[in-house]
This record gives C-alpha cells, structure tokens and sequence, in this order.
C-alpha cells in the first residue's frame, strides 16, 4: 500500500512538471530528511551520477537544500512549499504564453496566403479531330514550362497551318521547352526544317509501329489518342482521352522519354531526305524475343559479310538458336567472322559453328556484342542476364545503318580479328571432328 502511494503522488509531481526521476528524489528526501547523494541513489535505484544531476535540478528550482557539513547532505523543503513552487513556476509559464500568444495572434492575422485548391483528378473523352485539335489548342496556350507531344505526319501540317506551331515557337521565346516527335517525310519536310529553329524536333518512324499520339502539358495534364489508326481513318472516328492525374501523366512522359531517346535528330533525317541518300537511323529494340528476331533478320538479310564479336555464352545462343539463318548465309555464299572467348563450357557450340565461320578466339567485349552485315547494319546488343534461355531475357539492343559508326566499328573489328588466335581457318580445323 505504501509504495502504491507512493507511486501515486510521483505521478501526481509529474503533472506539476519533474521528471519522474526527480519526482522520486523529492518524495524520499521529503520523507526521509537530510541524506547523503549515495543514500538517495540506493534508496530510488538510479545510478549516482544520475543521483547528482537530479539533486541539482532539484536545487535550482529551490526544491532541495545542501547542508554545510561533510559529507554534503540533502534535504527538500516542506512539501507544502514544495508544491507552492510549482504552482507558482506553471502560472509564471502561463502568464509568458498568455503575452506572447497576443503577439502571436497578431502576427497570425496578418498573413496573408492565398488558399490552394485542391484540384481533383479527372478524365474526360474527346471525340473527332476538330474537337482534338481544338482541345490541343487550348491546352497549349496556357503551356508554361514544357510540351511533349507526339504528332503524325499529316498533324504536322495540320499544326502548322492552325497556327499552333507558331504560338509554341512564341513561348519557346520566353522560356517554353517544346519536344516534338513526328515521321519527317516529303510531305512535311519544310514545315520540320522550319520548326527546328526553335522547337526540338526528332523523326521516328510512325509506322513501324502501332504508337499512340499523346501530348504533355506542364506535367500537369495530358491529350491521349487512343486511335492509332492510319492517315486515311475518318476524322470522326478519332478518340482522344484528356487526363489530369499526376500519376498517369508520369506514365505517359515515361513512354515520351523512351521514344525520344529512340528516335532520330531531326538534322540528320532532314539531311537525307534534302540529299536523296538512305538516312542514318537509330533503334532500340527490347527484350530477348525482339533482340533476337532483329539478329535473325540481320542474318537473313546478309549477302556478302557477316561480323560478330560475342561473348562465352553468345556462342552457344548462335549454335543454338540461329543455326538455320547461319548456314543459309553460308550456302548463299556470305563470308561469316566470329570472334569469342572458347572454353569448355561453350565448346559444343564452337564445333557447331565452324562449318558455317571462321571463328577465332578473344576475351569478350565486357557483357555486349555487336553484329555487322555487309557494312549497312550494326547492332550493338547485350543480353541480360548472359544465359541461353531462348526467351526469357531483359536484353536490349541498339540497332543503326549509320554509314560512319559502322565503318568506325568495322575498321575495329578487323584490327582485332588480325591480332586474334584462329580457332578455325580453311588450312586448320582444331576443333571439327
């Protein structure tokens, strides 16, 4: 009953602001009279230096008293007093908040911010080209930070007849960044040349794939056009989904980010087409399925040379996955250089492939590999992860008929190929049984 009790009133002590430590300290020397720091640390069970600084604590409230004598000795006042001086120090704490809460009302009332509204999400269908390219408008017109959109060719003319592109190129002026994608064709090769003196602008090939047209406004809204028909489909049938949600504009500046990083300079596109040669283009293919169908193509395309430089485990994928391609490049007469690491764990596949290529042996490219056909096309590619699972795979390859970075990279691989150890020559057959 007697330590209930006294648990009772230190937690009472504790509401006129002591710790309970301190609380505790107070009630035994109240009880208890004058004692030593080492009594008081026994009696409440706190370590001695612990002891000490809540005795001090105590002292500077005027709660606890040192006697003269030696060894020192402590004693609290009256209890009465006790809870007087902490009365007192809570009202003397009211009184302070009390004046200063007048200033801070003060203060408070003379903010002033403006309320923000909370926009909430929404969606909305747009149906027919007119209403489209009137909401494109709009939209537009109060662009302040940036434009992302994706147009085709003929919504390239159609901008810039509208006077769209005109009012882009005016923000553009005052600090507007505007990106545009579209297929830079004939038809719309002077309006793109003019465009790229203010507005960025990069050719894709529209209709290699099926790619929705979208426009990003701000970060804040964004014009989706679910139709991704061709040029002749009827202006009627055309649906455009506008969207405010910061969640799926980030999705679609995620997908606008990839295609542009994919897509090709307007300055070299237009070049080409000016000049009448073949122009230099770009792709990124994704995935083992797409990486590999792009490799097979290449091969089948090949008529006088094939070059491949590729990893430990690349060997075996071509011994096993591309065989057929391989050998009908041979049997077409298309001269096949492969350079690899052999080792025992690809050894099988190396027997495979010399019947087919020349193959000769080299450390690996690091993780990537590259395939050259017949000086027009070069795929860099890297698999991931580096195993011969036939479809299962994150790889990704870069893809270019670039004439110059193929020509750079060929003169690189006959300056390895020289310095290399042949596995297999038409005078030597290590390893053909």
């Amino acid at each position: 009953m007697q330590v209930q009790a006294i648990n009772d009133i230190v937690a009472e002590l504790q509401e006129y602001g002591l710790t309970r430590n301190e609380a505790r300290v107070l009630v035994f020397l109240a009880k208890t009279g004058p004692s030593k720091a080492s009594d008081v640390a026994r009696a409440v069970q706190i370590n001695r230096t612990e002891t000490y600084r809540t005795i001090r604590n105590l002292q500077r409230r005027g709660l606890v008293e040192a006697t003269f004598e030696r060894p020192v000795r402590f004693q609290s006042v009256p209890f009465d007093k006790c809870l007087q001086v902490l009365i007192d120090e809570r009202k003397a704490r009211l009184r302070i908040l009390e004046q200063r809460g007048e200033n801070l009302r003060r203060q408070f009332e003379g903010v002033k911010v403006e309320p923000v509204a909370h926009e909430v999400e929404r969606f909305q269908v747009v149906e027919g080209r007119i209403r489209i390219e009137q909401r494109l408008q709009s939209m537009c017109a109060l662009a302040r930070k940036s434009v992302l959109t994706v147009r085709s060719s003929s919504e390239v003319v159609r901008a810039d007849t509208s006077g769209l592109f005109d009012m882009l190129s005016q923000g553009v002026k005052i600090g507007l960044r505007v990106r545009v994608i579209t297929a830079i064709t004939q038809a719309n090769l002077e309006i793109s040349e003019k465009l790229r003196e203010l507005i960025e602008v990069r050719h894709l090939d529209l209709k290699a794939k099926p790619i929705p047209r979208v426009s990003i406004i701000d970060d804040n809204e964004a014009l989706f056009e679910i139709t991704t028909a061709g040029e002749t489909q009827r202006t009627s049938e055309e649906v455009a989904l506008w969207i405010n949600s910061r969640a799926f504009v980030r999705n679609l500046q995620a997908y606008f980010e990839e295609m542009w990083n994919s897509a090709t300079p307007a300055e070299g596109r237009i070049e080409a087409l000016r000049k009448g040669i073949p122009p230099d283009d770009l792709r990124i293919f994704k995935g083992r399925v797409e990486v590999s169908g792009r490799i097979n193509e290449m091969i089948e395309s090949s008529i006088q040379s094939l070059e491949i430089w590729t990893t430990m485990r690349g060997l075996q994928a071509f011994a096993d996955f591309h065989m057929p391609q391989l050998k009908a490049a041979k049997g077409r007469g298309t001269k096949i250089r492969i350079i690899a690491p052999i080792t025992s764990e690809n050894t099988e596949g190396a027997r495979k492939l010399v019947p087919v290529s020349e193959l000769r042996y080299s450390e690996a490219l690091g993780p990537a590999g590259i395939i050259i056909v017949d000086q027009r096309e070069l795929m860099l590619y890297e698999r991931l992860p580096d195993d011969n699972s036939p479809d299962v795979g994150a790889d990704v390859g870069f893809w270019t008929n670039s004439k110059r970075f193929i020509e750079t990279m060929s003169r690189a691989y006959d300056g390895m190929w020289k310095g290399v150890f042949a596995i297999y020559t038409p005078r030597r057959r290590g390893l053909q049984r």
